[in-house]
């Protein structure tokens, strides 16, 4: 019987605590119990410790005291006082401290090694507070550090000061432990001794054999074996000389780290494991982060760090919410509950805010705009939606996410009063903007997840408004309750309700609890008053019945008639300290309370709260009435607060203005944003040159040209809508230009559809550029669906020519992307190739990665829009709008039709010409020679040489070809008559018409590596499948490497020409013909040349489609112009022909 009272009284010492803090109980007899139990807790044979029992001194009790004592309370429960044991010793000088910490620690007659420690909030805060800042501070900076009561490590301090850490030691090896528990107690006690000293080698020898293998958190003892691991790295951390020994891989030990514990004490103790490894990762972070210290402005004054605390959590000691802040990145180290980093102003209007999030296992950040925030759930079949206050509400998805990998990226618009959520570029929530009493801007976490955000920036017509609100919303999004945040979405017993004058107002519960019992109630505004502000509302009062009194962090101000008294706020059942519900005092001598009675009435009445710096003065109906200053490092959150068990509340008009920035800063001034991207956008301003085409105007066959079937491009209203399937549908839009040096390419897409089916390829849509450098790059930017699990996602890939010349894959990257409109952007500055996207109609892009390659242009049509395609599926898309600049666009093209002719016809005036009649001449007679498949033919007349082909199986030719040699500028021009040429097959070679130019080198000449070997210059009129015609100018060319490439410059439509014409002048290539009956020419394409070419041949080409087509012409004349060196070559070719019969 009397072992199982006893075990009653331990187990109810904490509550007999917690009671002698109530007015009730204010008896001698509670004291005496009290104190009768802490002195047979705390006292040890070596020290008394001094213990008010009816104003008499305990003194130190036998030996076998403790064997009775242990066995009468139990050793567990013992140990639950080593914060009282802490705090007790270190009232005494340090020899007395020093006996009784071993009298504690060591093992005696009853009891092992004892190493338990506790968590206890200071009564004031010092140290580094709540922040997001550059630098990864000491640890002992940290008031955590004075939080951890541990009487081991106060015993290894103390012998150190002493100089009794040999012998202490030399007492611990001598003792063998009776288990593995005691065994590693022992080890912990001698580790601790080691990292006192210094000695590094032997601490570094124990850290690895100690965390070489894994924790596991469901063995009921775990708290009290990951006690002696917090205790051994904190020290680490904490000493200077062994600091540097913390890394993150001794945490790998703990593979639950980043999980809830329904275990209380051990989730405590992982909370603050957490803290130490964000440490680790921030320094790591920082050192390889060249450009943390350029981060402009500091991000201290631009984010605010702060958390959703509470009672419980607060009395817990959980650790204080901080962030580190790299050049363009945050990375908590610690956290308390919910945790924000938030944007310094309030925003409202018009405006985008998004960024990338890690989403790796354990880690994962909401953003919260408005107070709302949104995360998936349920493997992405679901939504959770959360406020400021505790509790999140839940909805369903349409269709699951895409599978979340490493990183995701979040977004939030705010336009028109609607608010949408982007998850991965895909939209997850819309709702219509509530009246902003949280007009807030804020990455949101739970204290356990890894909180690591990116790229954040700000963009659209922001708004900054003068003055909050705080009652305009009737949910209280911005509001938390302190002590019932289970309770009422995490309002407690605050509601709302519309008033007589028809405004909002804040109510509480009608008084309820025991008369007398101080019962505390509090409700505040989540985020900290963090500038200069001012705080007004209405309040009614009725003396015994209705009073509510302001709060600012944990200063509650008690406003009667009587006069002003402060009030520190407590933790209610949860609280520690011997802090009294009802305690009270005068403003301190520091503070200044105005002198008379406040002008306090029954009814409505009026309170101003100012905060100037540190002071903050209190108005009550228009009378200051208190000024007093904030202890340094408060969170002041401002609050409401009651004694519940005696008044209810009613508050109106509550609102708050703060001196806050009026504007948003501009991207370079955003510390987490992308400055590289703010760059790359400062650059593009700067490129001389730019094309833009809006695709709501058509896609003009003299800028584009196609690679598959046209048919299924339509023009709408808001752009070019593309649809390809496997079997039809355009594989790319090729822009007709070359580009050069820098560039900066983007494109604009909406309405993209990608078919669900089983992916046999990719399929969806890109950006791509062909480069024509020493490796011919091609680079890609897709959006699309691979082809190996079908997920949606924003890719790059690029592709290099090999000696071989084949194209083959070297490399590529993907981020998750579920968007269905955005932009495809890649830029090159010097060598640096980048990829990015933007959502939707953001103006903020996402670098997906970037590539190094070799200097060269994008080679003529080497800009493309393409689509990529499984076999039975489809995609479709509209383009809506082609932006590039760049040092220099050649759009292969002329200014000014009229001057380019009349200076090529004055050229071609001034050099000797040599011309071919063939109504008059037989083709040999003029020194061509044939080349013909079987079924090609050729009749020469008075109307000149007619030659016709029919194709078979497969593609038929008829040539006529003539050498000749140049030695400057050439000018040749052929005229002919097209009698039949029928359609080709889609995707198949076509019948044709062409001249083609044979060239060469005229030197040797220095060439880059990148440089193409042109050999051929043509002019190709085909027919395309829906029977019009296309003429195509072309160059052929030979790679580095020796492969064979054809390069269409333009694909121009046209009804029936009767002339082709090139001409080699200054560098550059010209491609001219005329339309049957017309008088004039038109220069359908120019092409830069790196240095001059000859011209070594003259072909005049035939070609018949496959499967019976049938293309016939006749050729009617050649004209060469030249200087006389080209002449003369083909001079000395007649006169070496054989004589004809």
């Amino acid at each position: 019987m009397c072992s199982t009272m006893c075990e009653s009284v331990a187990a109810n010492v904490m509550w007999i605590e917690r009671a002698q803090r109530l007015p009730h109980f204010r008896g001698g007899w509670w004291r005496l119990l009290s104190a009768t139990l802490m002195v047979l807790i705390t006292t040890s044979p070596a020290a008394a410790i001094e213990t008010e029992i009816a104003d008499s001194s305990i003194v130190a009790h036998r030996p076998s005291d403790d064997a009775a004592l242990c066995h009468l309370i139990g050793e567990s429960v013992l140990q639950q006082y080593a914060a009282t044991i802490c705090l007790e010793a270190r009232q005494l000088p340090a020899p007395q401290r020093y006996e009784t910490l071993v009298s504690w620690v060591l093992p005696a007659h009853a009891h092992g090694f004892r190493l338990q420690g506790a968590f206890r909030r200071s009564v004031t805060a010092t140290g580094q507070a709540e922040a997001a800042d550059q630098h990864v501070h000491e640890l002992n900076a940290y008031p955590e550090s004075n939080w951890l009561l541990s009487p081991a490590i106060d015993l290894v301090q103390v012998a150190s000061k002493l100089d009794k850490l040999g012998d202490l030691k030399r007492r611990i090896e001598s003792i063998q432990p009776a288990d593995k528990d005691q065994t590693i107690a022992r080890t912990t006690l001698l580790t601790l001794f080691e990292i006192k000293r210094g000695d590094v080698q032997a601490v570094q020898r124990r850290l690895e054999a100690r965390f070489a293998w894994q924790r596991d958190s469901k063995n009921s003892g775990s708290a009290s074996q990951r006690w002696p691991d917090l205790l051994v790295l904190w020290s680490v951390a904490g000493n200077p000389k062994t600091s540097h020994l913390l890394s993150e891989d001794l945490f790998g030990a703990f593979s639950d780290l980043h999980q809830y514990n329904a275990d209380f004490e051990l989730d405590v103790v992982n909370d603050y494991l957490r803290l130490l490894k964000g440490r680790c990762y921030a320094a790591d972070r920082r050192a390889n982060d060249p450009q943390v210290n350029s981060a402009i402005p500091a991000a201290s004054n631009v984010y605010d760090v702060f958390s959703r605390s509470d009672a419980a959590t607060h009395s817990a000691a959980r650790p204080l919410t901080r962030f580190h802040i790299g050049s363009t990145s945050a990375f908590k180290i610690s956290g308390h509950e919910n945790d924000y980093l938030a944007y310094r102003g309030p925003i409202t209007g018009d405006f985008e805010v998004n960024g990338e999030v890690a989403t790796y296992p354990g880690a994962f950040t909401e953003l919260m705009v408005h107070a709302a925030a949104v995360v998936p759930v349920r493997e992405g079949t679901h939504l959770s939606i959360g406020a400021m206050s505790k509790g999140n509400r839940e909805i369903a998805l349409d269709r699951k996410l895409e599978e979340i990998e490493s990183s995701s990226h979040l977004r939030c618009v705010v336009r028109n009063g609607v608010v949408t959520h982007f998850f991965n570029g895909r939209s997850v929530l819309e709702h219509d903007q509530k009246p902003l009493s949280a007009p807030w801007v804020a990455l949101k976490s739970w204290r356990g997840t890894l909180s690591e955000i990116r790229n954040l920036q700000f963009a659209g017509s922001a708004q900054i408004p003068d003055s909050i609100d705080l009652l305009s919303d009737a949910s209280l999004s911005g509001w938390a309750s302190y002590f019932d945040p289970a309770l009422n979405q995490g309002l407690g017993q605050w509601n709302t309700a519309v008033g007589d004058d028809h405004t909002i107002h804040l109510v509480s519960n009608l008084p309820s609890g025991i008369d007398g019992s101080f019962d505390e109630d509090l409700i505040r505004y989540v985020r900290p008053i963090v500038w200069d502000a001012e705080i007004s509302y209405e309040f009614q009062y009725q003396a015994g019945t209705i009073a509510v009194h302001p709060a600012l962090g944990r200063t509650v101000f008690l406003i009667t008639p009587a006069g002003v008294r402060i009030h520190q706020l407590t933790d209610g059942k949860f609280e520690r300290s011997q802090l009294r519900p009802d305690n009270a005092s005068d403003p301190g001598p520091n503070d200044d309370e105005t002198k008379g009675k406040p002008p306090l009435h029954n009814g409505w009445n009026a309170i101003k709260i100012q905060i100037h710096g540190d002071v903050c003065t209190v108005s009550l109906n228009g009378q200051s009435v208190v000024q007093v200053q904030v202890p340094a490092h408060t969170a002041r959150k401002f609050g409401l607060f009651r004694y519940r068990d005696q008044t209810r509340c009613v508050v109106r008009n509550l609102q708050l203005r703060g001196d806050w920035s009026n504007t948003l800063p501009v991207i370079q001034q955003q510390p987490l944003a992308n400055r590289e991207v703010a760059k790359l956008n400062q650059r593009a301003a700067e490129l001389p040159d730019h094309f833009v085409h809006d695709f709501r105007n058509g896609v003009p066959a003299e800028l584009f040209d196609f690679e598959g079937d046209t048919t299924t491009l339509t023009k709408r209203d808001d752009g070019v809508r593309m649809v390809r399937s496997a079997d039809a549908g355009v594989r790319a839009i090729n822009a007709c230009m070359m580009i050069h040096g820098d560039f900066d390419i983007s494109v604009g897409y909406k309405d993209l559809h990608i078919s669900d089916g089983q992916p046999t390829w990719h399929c969806g849509i890109g950006l791509a550029i062909r480069l024509e450098n020493s490796t011919f790059d091609r680079c890609a930017l897709y959006r699309r669906r691979d082809r190996m699990h079908g997920h949606h996602y924003v890719g790059f890939g690029q592709k290099e020519m090999n000696a071989a010349g084949k194209s083959v894959w070297i490399g590529g990257a993907n981020v998750v992307d579920e968007s269905t409109s955005g932009r495809l952007r890649l830029v090159r500055r010097a060598n640096q190739i980048y990829g990015l996207h933007a959502v939707g109609d953001s103006p903020s892009f996402r670098v997906v990665t970037t590539t190094t390659v070799p200097p060269g242009p994008i080679g003529v049509q080497g800009l493309q829009l393409v689509t990529e395609v499984g076999q039975g599926l489809d995609t479709s898309v509209t383009w809506t709008a082609l932006d590039v600049r760049a040092d220099r666009i050649d759009p292969l093209t002329v200014n000014d039709q009229a001057q380019t002719i009349e200076m090529l016809n004055s050229l071609r005036e001034q050099k000797r010409a040599e011309k071919t009649d063939f109504t008059k001449q037989t083709p040999s007679e003029a020194g061509f020679y044939s080349t013909s498949d079987e079924l090609g033919k050729m009749v020469s007349d008075g109307d000149g040489v007619t030659v016709t082909v029919q194709g078979d199986s497969f593609l038929k030719r008829y040539s006529l070809m003539k050498p000749i040699s140049s030695a400057a500028d050439f000018d040749i021009q052929t005229e002919f008559e097209i009698l039949r040429l029928d359609r080709g097959y889609p995707d198949e070679a076509s019948s044709e018409v062409s001249l083609q130019i044979q060239l060469a080198s005229r030197q040797t000449v220095e060439i880059n590596d990148a440089a193409l070997d042109i050999f051929e210059a043509a002019i190709i009129l085909r027919r395309k499948p829906d029977g019009t015609f296309v003429l195509r100018p072309r160059i052929v060319a030979r790679t580095p490497t020796g492969s064979t490439v054809y390069r269409a410059i333009h694909s121009i439509p046209v009804t029936m020409p009767d002339q082709y014409r090139i001409v080699q002048h200054e560098r550059t290539l010209y491609f001219l013909y005329s339309e049957a009956g017309s008088p004039e020419s038109k220069v359908i394409a120019t092409y830069p040349l790196q240095h001059k070419l000859s011209a070594t041949k003259v072909g005049l080409w035939v070609n018949a489609g496959r499967e019976q087509r049938v293309a016939s012409a006749v050729w009617k004349q050649l004209r060469l112009h030249g200087t006389p060196d080209l002449l003369q070559g083909v001079f000395q070719f007649l006169h070496a022909l054989p004589t004809q019969p």
